[in-house]
């Protein structure tokens, strides 16, 4: 005979179907409300703009597997070592802090190593992977560099496009060149000087092109510019670049243009323009501001050398620099019709050319103040003044001592010559 039906029985089993539903649809709503959040986070670019800005505590990952260790779920996952030891602050890090890092230590690096100690990321995210690398069984690391790495690079970017604002304007175009002379001048090496030309041309084509341009596109930007203007490679173009800019770190290197300063606040400076000290057709002058884009001014500069100078490789440059023969030129042209050098003549030369010519005169008048025996060379740098018998180190201090000791210096000079060919003179009548 059948048991009669027994109702709190019959509830009880619909309680029990009731929230076996309400699970589901819970679990199914913390998974939609998650996805919404990743999805939310990659259109925000991250907290802070990227995915490790502004974090204020730092939280690891549970019991870490080791990198061997397998990712299938059922297979038991051994902890690793050592853990945080104080769990109370570590708690109460993770419940204040807005970004969480994920322990890369398994793997040695996360991202292929972009990550060595382990990426930052927004609270909402960390807690999603975290999610996925319990369903997988396997550590966050191994989440992030199976899955997250290219949202990860999109975050660290702050998005897929690049923003217009005034200072990507001021960074990337206008002062892009004077920055990109800077460091030509400051580069110790070849390779800094193509690198930066690389760089340069990947923050310019960014601009222009409102989108995220790879480093192997800017190298072809930069190989297309070179083979334009006649180079056969980067490393020619790099060069030639490099050689004709003033280096300030490496000696010899005076380049064949001077740069126009100009001082901002605080130690900062600017290049707003070039000027060639190559001498020019019709005494003119060559100058060249910065303040355009990157590819026109490399273009501008390039072609001024080639076709008004003829310097088409590197190594011509190099020979200008070392050997310095358009000096002669400029030598030849100074003066007008009087034989003067006139205010407008010293006027358009460069500091620098005007130092060579007063060390050719320095040079010369003291190689003839020897010769006459007004000064006597010791040897060594070592130069003796016959007229007082100070001894002096260097040619420029031997004009010095002439300047401040002997202002009457061309009668000394010639009351020595007088009396000098006089002995000779009288030796001789003796002598006979």
């Amino acid at each position: 005979m059948p048991e009669p039906t027994n109702e709190g029985t019959e509830n009880q089993d619909k309680n029990i179907t009731q929230n076996t539903q309400n699970t589901e649809q819970t679990h199914n709503t913390q998974q939609t409300d998650l996805t919404h959040a990743f999805l939310a986070l990659l259109n925000q670019g991250g907290a802070g703009g990227t995915a490790g800005g502004g974090a204020e505590g730092v939280a690891f990952a549970g019991a870490v597997a080791s990198p061997s260790a397998s990712g299938a779920v059922g297979v038991k996952v051994e902890a690793r070592g050592a853990r945080p030891t104080n769990l109370q602050a570590n708690t109460t890090s993770e419940s204040t802090a807005r970004s969480m890092q994920v322990d890369c230590r398994p793997c040695g690096g996360c991202c292929n190593g972009v990550y060595r100690v382990g990426p930052r990321l927004p609270v909402p995210l960390y807690e999603l992977v975290r999610l996925v690398g319990e369903g997988l069984g396997v550590p966050l690391c191994v989440v992030v560099n199976q899955y997250l790495c290219g949202v990860l690079d999109l975050l660290r970017s702050g998005g897929g496009g690049v923003r217009v604002s005034e200072r990507g304007l001021s960074r990337r175009v206008q002062y892009k060149a004077g920055y990109l002379l800077k460091m030509f001048a400051e580069a110790g090496e070849l390779g800094e000087v193509v690198d930066r030309l690389i760089l340069a041309a990947k923050e310019y084509l960014e601009y222009v092109g409102r989108r995220r341009v790879g480093e192997g596109e800017a190298r072809q930007f930069v190989e297309g510019l070179a083979r334009e203007l006649g180079f056969g490679s980067i490393r020619d173009f790099a060069l030639f670049l490099w050689w004709v800019v003033p280096s300030r770190v490496v000696r010899g290197m005076d380049g064949l243009v001077t740069l126009g300063f100009v001082e901002r606040r605080g130690p900062y400076v600017d290049v707003l323009s070039v000027r060639c000290q190559l001498p020019h057709e019709g005494g003119g002058d060559w100058q060249l501001h910065t303040t355009m884009d990157l590819s026109r001014f490399l273009r501008a500069l390039v072609t001024h050398f080639r076709y008004d100078h003829g310097l088409t490789d590197w190594r011509q440059v190099v020979q200008w620099v070392l050997k310095k023969p358009w000096r002669e030129v400029v030598v030849e042209q100074l003066g007008g019709g009087e034989g003067e050098v006139g205010r407008e003549d010293w006027g358009r030369l460069n500091p620098s050319l005007r130092l060579y010519l007063f060390e050719d005169v320095l040079n010369k008048l003291v190689d003839v103040l020897v010769a006459v025996g007004v000064i006597e060379d010791l040897g060594n740098g070592n130069y003796k003044c016959v007229l007082d018998g100070v001894v002096v180190k260097g040619r420029f201090n031997v004009y010095k001592h002439l300047r401040s000791e002997h202002r009457d210096l061309v009668n000394d000079v010639r009351g020595l010559v007088k009396s000098l060919g006089g002995a000779e003179v009288v030796a001789d009548e003796g002598s006979e």
